[in-house]
């Protein structure tokens, strides 16, 4: 390394603004308990993002297959991630800085560039806008995306404020909607002539079993890649190795709610709750898996533009997280989740994201 800080032991390095600089390491003095830190990792797994791909496999697969494939995409997706959140748990640095190793100074520029883009403009601005199409929905009021660009701007509050406060959120948000989750897919299941055998039953064939697979890794493969950028704060490599599969099949429990969810009531999750009679609750269920995956990938992100910046200007990964939430916010308001561009998103980083996941590994 030339410019940049060369990396350090990260049992000997301790820095109490670590966070906002991607070249240091995280000493050990600083990392977190792995319970958060596997909190945060389920909240950004489970995601309206990973929900809404449950029911879309579950109107276009047969419901066996459908939760077969969800729960295979997801452990293979989780695989990776072990490998890749070890590598961040013993250097102590995210991912983009990471990435430098094997794509040299250029690439990793132009990488942590494109990702920065991609999940500012538009994963994050999707995704608040789906939970203000919600709130709409559950309220019966007239869309607005203004709606959604205030819903992004709360999200981004613990972003900025970091690792800590994601933490916290998470804790109250998970335990919310997966009982939520649960409570609507137990009701559908019980209402369903037949029941669950029935449910099962149901046969759809537009969609390949592989490409359900696909779309479930696919929708984690950029989770996969700056995993590191969390794993970072755990203390010791056997806490990733727990902590990081237990979370993706924690994590694919509402998704296989989706698939459900999906094939019973051929609805997106802005709409299933109020089919239901949950609707309030169902929203603040929603608003609260929008807000763990938000603030996860508002933070990454921060860190990308934080990389890319870093040879031309030193910027705080707080200041760059900030950038990221005006873009977020800007997104949202331009209503990006009509888009529909959901499982284009997930092809995308199960190409691109997981082509580089291999290359860090294998390096």
């Amino acid at each position: 390394m030339s410019e940049e800080k060369k990396y350090v032991d990260v049992e000997t390095t301790s820095s109490t603004a670590a966070d906002q600089d991607v070249y240091t390491p995280i000493a050990a003095s600083e990392r977190m308990k792995s319970r958060d830190v596997f909190m945060i990792f389920v909240g950004l797994w489970v995601a309206m993002f990973s929900v809404n791909i449950g029911m879309a496999v579950g109107q276009s697969l047969s419901v066996g297959p459908a939760i077969l494939a969800t729960i295979l995409g997801y452990a293979i997706c989780g695989g990776f991630a072990v490998l890749t959140g070890l590598i961040g748990q013993k250097i102590g640095l995210p991912s983009y800085t990471l990435i430098k190793l094997s794509m040299g100074s250029l690439g990793q520029i132009l990488i942590s560039f494109i990702m920065f883009l991609a999940v500012s403009v538009g994963s994050l601005g999707m995704q608040a806008d789906i939970v203000g199409r919600s709130f709409c929905e559950t309220f019966s009021i007239s869309y607005t995306p203004v709606i959604s660009g205030v819903v992004c701007a709360i999200m981004m509050v613990s972003a900025i404020l970091g690792m800590k406060v994601m933490a916290k959120v998470s804790w109250v948000a998970m335990p919310f909607f997966f009982v939520i989750a649960l409570i609507a897919t137990i009701m559908v299941i019980h209402r369903y002539e037949g029941g669950f055998s029935a449910i099962l039953a149901i046969e759809n064939n537009t969609m390949t079993f592989g490409k359900a697979i696909f779309l479930n890794a696919g929708a984690w493969a950029a989770g996969a890649m700056v995993i590191p950028d969390l794993t970072r704060f755990i203390k010791t490599p056997k806490a990733v190795a727990i902590s990081v599969p237990a979370s993706f099949l924690v994590g694919a429990i509402p998704p296989i709610c989706g698939v459900i969810l999906g094939a019973t009531l051929g609805e997106s999750l802005d709409a299933v709750f109020v089919k239901v009679g949950m609707s309030i609750l169902g929203f603040i269920g929603v608003f609260a898996i929008g807000w763990t995956t938000n603030d996860n990938n508002a933070y990454t992100a921060g860190l990308a533009l934080n990389t890319a910046l870093y040879p031309f200007k030193r910027l705080t990964r707080r200041t760059t997280t900030i950038i990221v939430a005006i873009l977020a916010v800007a997104g949202a308001c331009f209503g990006l989740g009509s888009l529909g561009f959901i499982s284009f998103v997930a092809v995308f980083q199960g190409s691109f994201n997981m082509s580089l996941v291999g290359v860090m590994i294998a390096h």
